[in-house]
């Protein structure tokens, strides 16, 4: 049994209509009646203890707990109004409060009865909706408010108050209005306020004090201000009882005028013109500049003046027509205009003009600066001026140094084309120069080849033929180094069958890898595959390839000649085992003459052959290259665009005149003339003696210079005249211009005979005349055969 039901009979109370409840003095319920229950909506259980506390509102929950507490014991009986949640809704209870002690226990108890608020009740709905409103009003006041009685004391402080004076929301009501000063106001401020206080009191004038500081808090904070007022509250009948304190943090406010008066005073001592418009363009403020510059007085209103009387027409239109639109549309606008002084011109000044806005995004004002260029638009002008002169003379210096460049270019290409001409003459010159004493050495070891030499004798005309053959093939690699480069080479491009072409190249090296104990091995493809090439000079790259891998390998080593094929090429690669090349001297791999140190050995060779190679590798269209594989020795590969085995043949580029095998003859009908024009004396006794060693039956003339020639040819009509194509006083132009002039020597049958029959002259001279060509040194075989188709003439 509860210490209530023993004491009072709780069963007496529990059939009263009247809801009542009977609890402890820390909020603890003992026991409640079930009109209670019935009018709260819950089940007893959930009503003992505290738990009647959580169908209490949030604003009364805390007052109740408050008055249990602290001041059950002071104030026996309390009446207040409360709200009490009751089935989902708020309803309004008078709640009538007394404390009772159990004389048997000594025991403090508390009973409270309700009673009901109805809702049709407006008075009662009123005074708890407006004493709610005061209280809220009063509890979350952005103003600090107080009330102090007689002595200065604090009878009540919203939180604001509390904060600002404590920097806590803790109540202050039991401190003194002295010892809340000191938290946060210095002491002389402190006592003056106390002063204020006190006079109020006494006199009844509300006094207000603006701006006083509080305590500085730091040298990084701030200094905070406030804002007093302070006001005496008093009866009817004029009898005072206490104070009304308001207390406004203006530090924002304070900050804020700070600042513009900040900016106030760099405005006022800015030399730029600034002002302040309305939106309609009215002037409401200018700075000092401004007005010193518009002769006004800076106290004088502002507001009968426009933007346009400050400036110039053309000016007030620039802002009309593009400054104010576009500040409107994108918030700034600069550009030049014009400000118009008291006195004399207009100023020329670079403007900003900015519309600010509101919240809602109206236009507020506009504000607008204005400063002097007169001295950068002279600057301006000056650069410009300086620009200009200094263009005039970069195009003037331009055309000087085009021309310049252009007159240094064609001496370069004159020289170039100069030297071109000489590099070739001189090639031609040394060609035919070493050509001579060739033709004269190898055609003297035919004709002794001719007399039936002994064994002995044979075996040193072998070795003389090879020495001579040596250097003519030395100079012919040289010709066509020359002929690359002048593009002058003549290429017949036809689809070549590469695998048997390849095969029958490493057949023609086997007799030479065999004498260096070197294994020469082909792998070929089962299916024949054609190439665009020229089959003469692929030769020339295959055996130079293979001439290179027998040469620089080592005693017992291999060479391996291998195929691949791509969607567009063929590559054919010649792999040796010799010693490689080292990689810093492949830049110099196919550099004419560059041997790469193998000329300290015994090694032949002249450093030409692969240069040779690579040219004529370009001018078929084809790509060469090296690599080093990883087990050693060198792999050179060259690569060719496939071709259609059906393709005709084409000259890649235009070949010179060649020598046409007119119908053989068997016999004379009487014994044929042949006229020699050559200006060695050893080459024309070789001649002689090949002619009359096979053709003894044979007439045969000659002569050194061609002059001499014309005339034997005019009186003895020659069958075929040999023409030696560097004669000393004739060229071959003029010679058989002179001699196709004799009607009788029109059709006569010419061979010339030249080292270098790629020269560009004989080419231009094929187009005019008929000729046949015929090179030195001159092979006897060859020589025979042209002299067994010579017509004797019919006399």
């Amino acid at each position: 049994m509860s210490p209530l039901q023993a004491s009072n009979d709780f069963s007496l109370w529990d059939p009263l209509p009247l809801p009542l409840w009977a609890g402890t003095p820390d909020g603890q319920c003992l026991d409640l009646n079930s009109a209670l229950c019935e009018f709260i909506g819950a089940p007893r259980t959930n009503l003992l203890g505290k738990g009647w506390l959580d169908f209490l509102a949030d604003t009364d929950r805390d007052s109740i707990l408050l008055w249990l507490a602290s001041e059950s014991t002071h104030r026996p009986r309390l009446r207040k109004h409360l709200s009490i949640r009751s089935r989902g809704h708020l309803r309004a209870v008078c709640a009538h409060i007394r404390t009772h002690q159990d004389p048997s226990t000594g025991l403090t108890q508390i009973i409270a009865s309700l009673v009901h608020i109805p809702a049709h009740s407006k008075a009662g709905r009123a005074l708890q909706l407006r004493n709610e409103t005061l209280r809220l009003c009063f509890e979350h006041a952005p103003l600090g408010i107080g009330f102090l009685d007689l002595s200065l004391h604090f009878i009540q402080a919203n939180p604001t108050l509390c904060h600002l004076l404590t920097d806590s929301q803790a109540k202050i009501n039991i401190q003194s209005l002295s010892g809340a000063l000191s938290h946060k106001v210095p002491p002389e401020a402190a006592l003056e306020i106390q002063r204020v206080c006190q006079e109020t009191l006494r006199s009844g004038v509300p006094h207000a004090l603006h701006g006083w500081p509080f305590k500085n808090p730091g040298p990084n904070t701030p200094q905070q201000v406030a804002d007093w007022e302070i006001r005496r509250i008093q009866t009817t009948q004029n009898v005072p009882v206490g104070l009304l304190l308001t207390l406004s943090d203006v530090t924002p406010q304070k900050t804020m005028q700070e600042r513009l008066r900040l900016l106030a005073s760099v405005l006022e001592s800015t030399p730029d013109f600034v002002a302040v418009l309305s939106p309609e363009g009215d002037v409401l403020y200018l700075n000092k500049a401004a007005c010193h510059a518009a002769g006004l007085e800076p106290e004088l209103p502002l507001h009968p003046i426009h933007i346009r009387d400050l400036q110039p027409e053309w000016a007030a239109r620039i802002l009309e027509e593009e400054g104010f639109p576009r500040a409107l549309r994108e918030g700034t606008w600069e550009g030049e205009t014009a400000f118009t002084p008291q006195q004399g011109e207009p100023v020329p000044v670079s403007q900003i003009l900015c519309a600010h806005k509101n919240a809602s995004g109206h236009v507020e004002f506009f504000s607008t600066i204005l400063r002097d260029i007169s001295e950068a638009l002279e600057i301006r002008q000056q650069l410009a001026a300086t620009r200009e002169g200094f263009k005039k003379r970069a195009e003037d210096r331009s055309k000087e140094l085009a021309a310049a460049t252009m007159l240094i270019r064609e001496q370069v290409r004159q020289q170039a084309e100069s030297a071109n001409v000489a590099k070739n003459a001189f090639l031609s010159r040394m060609s035919h120069e070493l050509r001579t004493p060739l033709n004269a050495i190898l055609g003297f070891t035919q004709l002794l080849k001719l007399e039936s030499p002994n064994t002995s004798q044979l075996e040193s005309i072998g070795h003389i033929t090879r020495a001579g053959r040596h250097l003519l093939a030395l100079i012919n690699e040289v010709l066509d180094i020359a002929h690359i480069e002048s593009g002058r080479l003549t290429l017949t491009i036809q689809p070549l069958e590469l695998n048997n072409f390849l095969h029958n190249c490493v057949e023609m090296m086997r007799p030479i890898a065999a004498t260096s104990s070197v294994d020469l091995q082909f792998i070929g493809r089962d299916k024949p595959f054609h190439v665009r090439a020229d089959r003469l000079r692929l030769k020339q790259v295959v055996l130079n390839f293979l001439s290179n891998a027998i040469k620089y390998n080592n005693e017992g080593g291999m060479v391996l000649v291998s195929l691949r094929l791509t969607a567009s090429s063929a590559r054919f690669e010649v792999r040796d085992t010799g010693p490689g090349i080292p990689l810093e001297k492949r830049s110099r791999l196919f550099m004419p003459f560059e041997r790469l140190g193998a000329e300290s050995s015994d090694i032949e060779g002249t450093g030409i052959g692969l240069a040779l190679c690579k040219g004529l590798l370009d001018a078929m269209d084809g790509t060469i290259g090296l690599e080093n594989p990883d087990g050693g020795g060198c792999v050179f590969w060259a690569e060719l665009p496939l071709a259609d085995a059906s393709e005709l043949p084409q000259l890649k580029i235009e070949s010179l005149p060649s020598s046409l095998a007119p119908p053989i003859i068997t016999g004379p009908a009487r014994p044929a003339k042949i006229l020699a024009v050559e200006s060695h004396d050893f080459d024309l006794h070789l001649l002689e003696n090949l002619l009359k060693k096979r053709h003894p039956e044979c007439e045969i003339l000659s002569a050194m210079q061609g002059d001499l020639g014309l005339e034997l040819a005019k009186e003895h009509h020659p069958d075929l005249i040999l023409l030696d194509v560097d004669l000393p006083d004739l060229t071959p132009a003029e010679f058989l211009a002179s001699l196709r002039a004799n009607p009788s020597q029109k059709n006569t049958r010419v061979v010339l005979l030249g080292a270098d029959l790629a020269a560009p002259e004989l080419s231009a001279l094929g187009s005019e005349y008929e000729f046949e060509l015929l090179q030195k040194p001159l092979e006897a075989e060859a020589l025979l055969q042209l002299l067994n188709g010579v017509h004797p003439r019919k006399d």
